[in-house]
């Protein structure tokens, strides 16, 4: 399904997006700025579905909503226009709003019929996700009961309806919760403990730990949840015993972690869809970390050399940064950077291995590789996907011993004989250049065009045209074939580092990042 939004969605999450610190990650509470984004908005029409859900004018004027960045009503304008297809929109996004834009879609295709978000939509996603938005809106004389008709529908009449309001639980459904409940658990804990002990990956481990207690949190809402215990019947289980061939060989760690990604995702949906007969407020709850577990699962599975495969551009950068490391980091992202490259020669171990922990971080929040500079062993220490050699460092292979065959390598090259060790070498991508002068570093000389042209049959590994790359030198790099490109400068410098990597890819012929 495609991502559409009105002018004033656009508008409100623009908003929102300016407002909220750009660390804030899924577990962040985004309700309230964007309750404030969408009343403030004169021309959207969320206000007057407020209205219709009861809730009086004055009272958001008088509820101290959180203020929001000013922005210049120009400028706003111009980002909407750049803002025109939805994937645009949907990069420049936090994670913070990822549960309510998917409920948002949802309300919108199901609910109002229109598949184009607008803003009852994200309120009606604020009503549903937001628990801080949620009891503003109660607070305000919002009227759950009409809300709740209109965004899920009447009441599902059954046969035999399931009250379990007054205690009439059925046996089968409180060991349905039981077995469904100890696979999620299982399976989370299983995810947990792999991420944690062998992959070492404690992004992963924080997520994982977080969705195993909110499972546990949702869990013990579900009516009948005291009973479990005594309607546990392992004995008398139908499924019990049943196995395919396919499920008990895990041959290697990828086994484990498909097996149990499934076991998950299936499970959230067998409680999702079974809380629609009679908790339906639970489902949607269910349905936001089934999708979660989705995204989770893409990031756990992408190894650095495939996402290299896809990758086109690369920013080198130290902490000269004009707006700062961290900012400069996560906005060029934001703004269609692939690769992140820290290069700093003079600051002393220590000191080179925290920043680079920091920028592991930084990259991995974005969602972006990250290369360390000359040093292997520290990038190794700082969890980097990689490291990336000069030609007087030590060579690709000897590099390989010490970051492992999943790492990347990196290599310059500035000639033939350079490509040609580095490649035998083993390294998985190069650098090519330099193309021409550079603020960031002096050279002696630059590669000459036949070398750049012998590269036009080149299939592997992928090479990065470096050196003095910017908005005005990028034509005549394209015109000698280069495909992708690294540069530093020109984003490092710049004073919205977004919109200058949004224009560089742009200006090398390529979409937005996926």
């Amino acid at each position: 399904m495609r991502w559409e939004f009105t002018q004033a969605a656009t508008r409100a999450l623009l908003q929102v997006q300016a407002t909220i610190p750009n660390q804030a990650g899924l577990e962040w509470d985004s309700g309230l700025e964007l309750l404030a984004a969408l009343t403030e908005d004169p021309e959207g029409s969320g206000v007057a579905w407020l209205h219709s859900m009861g809730v009086d004018g004055s009272t958001w004027i008088e509820s101290r909503l959180p203020t929001l960045l000013v922005r210049d009503a120009s400028l706003l304008q111009r980002q909407c226009e750049e803002c025109s297809h939805g994937k645009d929109l949907l990069r420049l996004m936090p994670l913070s709003l990822t549960g309510l834009l998917r409920s948002a879609r949802h309300f919108a295709s199901e609910q109002f019929c229109d598949p184009t978000i607008n803003s009852e939509a994200l309120l009606a996603a604020v009503f549903e996700r937001s628990p801080k938005g949620k009891r503003w809106l109660l607070k305000a004389g919002f009227h759950s009961d009409k809300a709740s008709e209109t965004l899920f529908g009447p009441a599902l009449h059954l046969e035999e309806p399931l009250d379990l309001d007054r205690g009439e639980i059925p046996m089968g459904w409180i060991r349905l919760v039981d077995a469904v409940g100890n696979r999620l658990r299982e399976g989370l804990r299983v995810l947990e403990d792999f991420y944690r002990f062998v992959k070492e990956d404690r992004w992963l481990v924080e997520r994982l730990k977080r969705m195993r207690h909110q499972v546990d949190t949702l869990l013990v809402q579900i009516p009948g949840t005291s009973q479990i215990l005594d309607n546990r019947d392992v004995e008398g289980d139908s499924g019990a015993g049943l196995w395919t061939g396919s499920e008990r060989p895990r041959k290697e760690g990828n086994d484990l972690q498909r097996s149990n990604w499934k076991r998950v995702q299936e499970a959230f949906r067998s409680i999702e869809e079974h809380a629609k007969l009679a908790i339906p407020g639970l489902s949607r709850q269910w349905e936001g970390l089934r999708y979660e577990a989705y995204t989770l699962e893409k990031k756990a599975s992408g190894t650095p050399s495939s996402t290299l495969s896809q990758a086109a551009m690369m920013l080198l950068v130290s902490n000269q940064c004009l707006l700062g490391l961290e900012r400069t980091v996560r906005e060029a992202i934001r703004g269609g950077v692939d690769m992140i490259q820290l290069r700093e020669k003079n600051l002393p171990d220590r000191e080179l291995l925290a920043l680079a922990k920091k920028t592991r971080q930084w990259t991995r929040d974005e969602g972006a590789l990250f290369i360390l500079n000359d040093r292997p062993d520290l990038a190794v220490l700082s969890e980097a996907d990689g490291v990336h050699l000069g030609t007087s460092d030590i060579a690709p292979a000897e590099a390989r011993r010490i970051v492992g065959k999943d790492s990347l390598i990196g290599a310059s090259s500035h000639n033939v004989p350079d490509r040609e060790a580095a490649t035998m070498g083993g390294a998985d991508y190069l650098g090519v250049g330099p193309m021409f002068p550079s603020k960031t570093k002096a050279f002696q000389e630059y590669v000459c065009p036949d070398y750049l042209h012998s590269f036009a049959d080149w299939q592997r590994p992928p090479w990065f045209a470096i050196g003095g790359i910017n908005l005005e030198t990028i034509d005549q790099v394209r015109a000698l074939g280069a495909v992708r490109i690294a540069i530093s400068n020109a984003i490092c410098q710049s004073e919205d580092p977004q919109a200058m990597a949004r224009a560089l890819r742009l200006a090398l012929g390529i979409g937005p990042r996926k």
